[in-house]
């Protein structure tokens, strides 16, 4: 039901944003694609697209903001002299969908296989594709790029992560975490939280009602603070026993 409920969501998004609403169909399609692709093993990925096809045998699987992003990426792959490789577009317009989709998103995969480099490349080929769109529709001013802020959350103690009251002035002092979740609700364009390394329930547990339905922040402070759209959460480790997106071989859910 969970699934159902974040396809419903995801397709009454882009319905709201699209300037062509009028194919439900193609939305709906495009919303279950976000939310079951990149959970699905190699070997599942064809017989699902072929579904969709016998389920939806006049939608296009394509739009042209897809594959205006899709050329984005390329080119800022070989920007940045990358290999160009049909996989690697492939798993950064999956994580394309699924943030769009989702709060929290999880990358796995051994080192090494890409995690890092799909996220930057990401970045900065969607900012690109916004920006040829706003300049195609002549809207606006220049967008605002999508900004990285990369946390080791294995390196720095609960306190430096979420924030303590200091003992001798009874004054709350706040973590990094806080921190970027308010600069994220202030601040212009999208912002990725990426947690790098393993996680681990000491803290990650601390992030449950932000990455849940009430999408909430709560500190020990007692503060509240709402997660903004623009906000996703991203975790890149190579062990979970949870799998939203996956690089590489082994790519089963736990």
């Amino acid at each position: 039901m969970r699934t159902v409920k974040s396809v419903l969501a995801r397709a009454a998004s882009l319905k709201e944003k699209s300037w062509n609403s009028s194919d439900e169909e193609f939305l709906l399609l495009t919303a279950l694609k976000a939310a079951t692709l990149p959970r699905l093993v190699e070997a599942d990925e064809t017989p699902f697209l072929g579904l969709l096809a016998d389920a939806f045998p006049d939608s296009s699987v394509a739009s042209a903001q897809s594959l205006q992003l899709k050329k984005a990426i390329e080119a800022e792959m070989r920007k940045r002299d990358m290999l160009v490789t049909e996989g690697m577009v492939a798993k950064a317009m999956q994580l394309h969908e699924t943030q769009n989709a989702r709060t929290g998103v999880m990358l796995v995969g051994a080192p090494g296989t890409g995690k890092t480099s799909c996220i930057s490349v990401l970045a900065a080929a969607a900012t690109e594709a916004q920006e040829s769109e706003r300049q195609r529709l002549s809207t606006g001013k220049g967008c605002a790029p999508t900004r990285i802020v990369r946390i080791s959350p294995k390196a720095l103690d609960l306190a430096a992560l979420f924030g303590e009251a200091n003992e001798a002035t009874n004054e709350w002092a706040d973590g990094l975490i806080g921190l970027e979740v308010r600069r994220a609700a202030q601040e212009p364009g999208r912002k990725w939280l990426v947690f790098d390394g393993p996680v681990d329930a000491s803290w990650a547990e601390n992030l449950n009602s932000a990455l849940d339905d009430n999408q909430v922040l709560c500190l020990a402070s007692g503060e509240r603070t709402k997660i903004s759209p623009a906000l996703t959460f991203m975790f890149e480790t190579d062990v979970s026993r949870r799998r939203l997106w996956s690089e590489g071989e082994e790519r089963e859910e736990r």
